[in-house]
């Protein structure tokens, strides 16, 4: 239930943006909203143990679902720009279908969006490996205890929000295009570093050390992907197609979670932890480096 309702904010809240924010702003407004999630993340993190260890499991849900309809006060409350339309309004299934072929025609006519669905789709995949497997890379491979899945969890969320505050002011300086490609390149290499820690497993503080320094370059880097992302997605859709296209965005995403998922179980029934990292690395280098070629990413 969490999950289905879940996906019915996400498209509008893409729509509300332009709503709320002039075009202009768009890149200052999603770093920073990026940002100011990355440090209220490291404040709950901190706060969790306290919460659980005074209060008990049951308090800490119960915080955690109370910050949800306080969120909808809030956005109940923002002075937005947004029409309502009064007239009634036929809910059928093919009126519904095609609403959203409309959404997949729009996408198919605006190269530039259509590629960063399926590079956002495709990097979720590259994502999954770390993501899935750090726990058993923190404490089976370089032989730490659960503080090790600590440090990389926050270094990494520093890192995003870092990353984040800093992409408007570099934004200035570089295209989106080479951010987004820089960004990509860089986690690849991060992969290979983290087998390259692994050489250095039975030095605890060294592995700490290099640990999180590592996570805290991956978080920096991957929030340029995920911010040009979403600039480049408000920026080149025209406000009445935003929610489908965000919609089907969030599909195209959600998709690939499961089936990056069956990837790296397959492979890792055949290949080692450390091995699944250097071969993840070398394919989004390859794929990042190769954007470079390709014309339609020059508009990001």
């Amino acid at each position: 239930m969490n999950s289905t309702l879940e996906s019915l904010r996400i498209p509008a809240g893409l729509a509300i943006i332009p709503q709320v924010l002039d075009k202009a702003l768009y890149t200052h407004g999603i770093s920073l909203n990026s940002t100011i999630k990355k440090i209220v993340e490291l404040a709950g993190l901190g706060a969790a143990a306290a919460i659980i260890g005074l209060f008990g499991l049951g308090v800490a849900i119960l915080i955690d679902a109370v910050t949800f309809l306080l969120s909808a006060l809030f956005i109940l409350g923002i002075n937005s720009k947004e029409t309502w339309q009064r007239s009634p309004i036929r809910l059928d299934l093919k009126g519904y279908l095609h609403a959203l072929a409309e959404g997949f025609i729009y996408l198919k006519k605006a190269k530039v969006v259509f590629a960063v669905c399926i590079l956002g789709g495709i990097m979720g995949i590259f994502l999954i490996p770390i993501n899935s497997m750090m726990a058993p890379y923190t404490t089976g491979v370089l032989g730490l205890s659960a503080k090790g899945l600590s440090v990389a969890g926050i270094s990494s969320t520093i890192g995003l929000g870092i990353g984040a505050f800093l992409f408007p002011y570099l934004r200035k300086h570089f295209s989106a295009r080479i951010l987004f490609i820089t960004g990509g390149t860089f986690i690849g290499i991060c992969y290979l570093v983290w087998f390259w820690i692994s050489h250095y497993s039975g030095q605890v503080m060294l592995t700490y050390v290099m640990l999180a320094s590592t996570m805290l370059i991956f978080g920096f880097f991957a929030s340029f992907v995920e911010t040009v992302i979403g600039v480049s997605f408000m920026e080149h859709i025209e406000e009445s197609y935003l929610s489908r296209a965000g919609a089907i965005f969030n599909a195209i995403a959600s998709s690939t979670i499961p089936l990056g998922s069956l990837i790296v179980a397959t492979a890792m029934t055949f290949i080692t932890l450390e091995q699944l990292f250097v071969a993840t690395g070398i394919f989004t280098i390859i794929l990042f480096v190769g954007m470079l070629f390709i014309n339609t990413l020059r508009q990001l």
